[in-house]
């Protein structure tokens, strides 16, 4: 339970690197490439995505692959979160369907 929860931990993690680098592109159409808005969002991106890598490898020491990498689909939840929560995009149903086709086919490729 205890690695699950580090493995949740991490795909949060990975989905708020990908939420600063729309703050980056949205930074860089405001104030160009070279604005530290821009620079401190990639950074920040490449330092949590380091952070997810180095945790990632712990993770897959320690859980079977199957069951890290369907866990990894939550990442898209976790991204689809981020997006109403701090970039007030709206849901969509073909948001939700599409993240819960991509859950039906994580389960049945990992079905025993």
């Amino acid at each position: 339970m205890k690695y699950f929860l580090v493995l949740q931990f991490m795909l949060v993690i990975f989905s708020l690197a990908g939420a600063l680098v729309k703050v980056a592109a949205e930074a860089w159409s405001r104030a160009g490439f070279w604005s530290w808005e821009v620079l401190a969002a990639l950074a920040g991106a490449v330092g949590l995505l380091a952070l997810y890598a180095v945790g990632w490898q712990q993770i897959l020491k320690r859980l079977p692959l199957t069951v890290a990498y369907f866990n990894r689909g939550l990442a898209v939840f976790w991204g689809l979160a981020w997006a109403a929560l701090l970039f007030n995009e709206s849901l969509t149903f073909f948001n939700l369907l599409g993240t819960a086709v991509i859950f039906a086919g994580l389960t049945l490729v990992n079905r025993p």
